[in-house]
């Protein structure tokens, strides 16, 4: 007897909450199987009489609204002991598989089909055939690889979401066809766009630093010239969102758009990310051949056990740093870093953990296993030692910030006693001269890069009040001489606020990354007019360290509202993780994805929105991840008596 299935089917949608089926065993609303629903009818009808299990297929552009989206739409439909739903997102290119925790398969089984029978079709975008193969995968109907497919990479820790992988998109963002993409934002609202727009530059920006960090990986193994190809695709990804993050700063500035130029301006974004995304998707193949571990598990395992050892004797040396640096300077001086060393201990726990569940799956001859593990500890180090550079490279600015203060301070000084010698008829030079005399007095060496910034600031608004009763000639010396101390005071800052961001990237929203973006561009204006105009370059490099200040703050903001709404210690490795690592860790973050941002919402479009969901970004891969729908930190568990899994592909 058949299932009698129903077909259910919408208008396209760029995202869609978790759906009533109404009864319906496939929901379409991606528009993807229009014609081929007798196929799948016969698939899941043959499920049902060879085994009772009843299937049902969801097809949605993107994942949204929920932190574990495939388990709240089974709850939501009232699903039994033996029904299982398969949710793909052809759009953000993710699939979730929600399955009852008492299910008549192993978790060890359904894995497996999934990666040899669903996974190798999803990335094909055959996406009738990949519900056909799993049903006939799950009623023993079908041989394994027998799809004609590629196997699919056996690395499920390549980093692929935020703390849930759901909507935003990650290294396979908004992929899919030009004319589908155009039918989808014809219809959408400015709204929409706007979280669109949000969640694809957190999404790119976290895929492009993990992609960064994949690739050092990769060239270290084999060299520059086996993964040139991979650079040059990085390259071009980094160029584009560049521009993409340019856009988005001219729609956050003071200025005004009409309706008509927001629309396209927003457009822009997503379709500058979108080509990004889709050439880092179309070096998935090579990247995870070129990745393959489970060639030499011992070998890993032993490298990744010298990498950690030595940044555990990083970590003694770390800790005495930041105790110096906290006897010589103020705490907003060290607020970027203050806590690195707590955080690399967090880290290194997590490495080591992995390092000896990855000995254990290799002693038990599972290579698949032992893999995730090693990857899991790689990316842990990796992100322990950017934790450790960043004390070294902080330390080293506030040393050169506090050389310059002595030279910023008198030039200043002279600025004033010139200023207090000329009638002020307007006001104006009084009240800049104020401030001059303020920051002099200030620029006690607590925080010399902020002081040193204060300094250049007040110099240029007395320089301003000045400028009248200045030849040009000396305002061009006056610039040249304070523009090397500008300049690496903006330096210092984009540095501070870039690791932050980086290693902190879990809990960063898109605003803060849009103004170290545009930082960056400032700072590379003000170095391209040293020779030729160093009045506009000193001008360009005090707007970098302003905006560097904004994505430091905003940053720092984001990650305290991630903090207090997580509530609990997986609060630290949350956004320490979060950029970094997939959901194959043995259980996601749970209390970060119900509690953290939307990473689809713009900081224009209005803020918070329940849960994640955006993705970290997979960069480089991006194969399938074991994901369960737990509650606790790190380790598997169940929610509302199902487990799930899923991922990229």
């Amino acid at each position: 007897m058949g299932l009698g299935l129903a077909i259910g089917s919408a208008t396209v949608a760029l995202a869609e909450s978790p759906v009533d089926l109404g009864g319906s065993y496939v929901y379409d609303s991606a528009g993807v199987v229009s014609g081929q629903e007798t196929r799948i009818k016969s698939a899941l009808d043959d499920l049902f009489n060879k085994t009772g299990i009843k299937l049902y297929v969801v097809y949605v552009d993107s994942f949204t609204g929920s932190s574990q989206w495939a388990d709240d739409t089974a709850n939501l439909n009232g699903f039994g002991n033996d029904d299982v739903l398969l949710a793909i997102a052809t759009g953000t290119r993710n699939y979730e598989v929600s399955y009852p925790l008492d299910f008549s398969l192993s978790q060890s089984r359904t894995d497996q089909i999934e990666a040899e029978d669903l996974v190798p079709n999803l990335r094909s975008s055959d996406w009738a055939e990949a519900a056909v193969s799993f049903a006939q995968g799950l009623s023993g109907t079908k041989s394994s690889g027998s799809t004609g497919n590629s196997s699919p990479s056996a690395f499920p820790w390549l980093p692929v979401g935020a703390v849930a992988l759901v909507g935003g998109g990650g290294a396979y963002l908004y992929v899919r066809s030009r004319k589908k993409k155009a039918a989808g934002t014809a219809k959408a609202s400015q709204q929409d766009l706007d979280r669109q727009a949000g969640g694809l530059l957190v999404s790119l920006d976290d895929a492009i630093s993990t992609s960064e960090q994949e690739l050092g990986f990769a060239v270290a193994q084999f060299g520059d010239k086996a993964t040139e190809q991979f650079s040059k695709v990085l390259a071009d990804a980094k160029d584009k969102i560049g521009q993409a993050f340019k856009i988005r700063q001219k729609l956050d500035d003071s200025i005004p758009e009409t309706p008509e130029e927001k629309r396209t301006l927003t457009l822009q974004i997503i379709e500058l990310c979108t080509q990004a995304s889709e050439s880092l998707s179309s070096q998935t193949k090579d990247f995870d051949d070129l990745r393959q571990l489970e060639k030499d598990i011992p070998g890993a395992l032993e490298n990744a056990g010298s990498a950690l050892e030595k940044v555990k004797g990083d970590l003694v040396t770390v800790k005495t740093k930041v105790s110096s640096l906290k006897s010589k300077y103020s705490a907003s001086a060290l607020n970027a870093i203050a806590d690195n060393p707590d955080q690399v201990s967090k880290l290194i726990d997590f490495a080591q953990s992995s390092i000896d569940a990855g000995s254990k799956a290799n002693g038990d001859g599972d290579g698949a296993t032992a893999a995730v593990s090693v990857r899991n500890a790689q990316q842990s180090i990796g992100q322990a030692v950017q934790l450790v550079s960043a004390v070294d490279k902080l330390s080293g600015e506030l040393s050169d910030a506090s050389s310059k203060l002595d030279q910023a301070i008198a030039q200043l000084k002279a600025d004033v006693a010139e200023a207090s010698a000329l009638p002020d008829t307007s006001g104006s030079l009084r009240g800049a001269t104020a401030a001059a005399q303020s920051a002099i007095q200030s620029a006690d060496g607590s925080d010399p890069v902020a002081q040193l910034s204060n300094l250049q600031s007040s110099a240029a608004e007395l320089d301003k009040s000045l400028g009248v009763a200045r030849s040009e000639q000396d305002r061009v010396q006056r610039a040249k001489s304070a523009l090397d101390s500008a300049i690496s005071a903006a330096r210092a800052k984009i540095s501070t606020a870039n690791d932050y961001i980086t290693t902190r990237r879990g809990g960063v929203r898109d605003s803060a990354r849009t103004r170290l973006y545009e930082a960056r561009r400032h700072l590379d204006s003000a170095v391209g007019m040293i020779s030729t105009d160093p009045v506009s370059a000193l001008s360009e490099a005090q707007t970098a360290s302003s905006l560097a200040d904004q994505a430091l703050q905003t940053a720092q903001s984001d990650v305290n509202v991630w903090t207090q709404q997580s509530g609990s210690d997986s609060s630290i490795l949350g956004p320490l993780l979060g950029g970094l690592i997939g959901g194959s860790i043995g259980g996601q973050i749970s209390r970060g994805r119900s509690a953290g941002w939307s990473a689809g919402s713009s900081s224009r479009a209005g803020g918070y929105s329940g849960g994640y969901s955006g993705s970290f970004g997979g960069g480089f891969g991006g194969a399938p991840s074991r994901r369960a729908s737990g509650s606790g930190n790190f380790g598997s568990g169940s929610r509302g008596g199902r487990r799930s899994s899923g991922g990229r592909f």
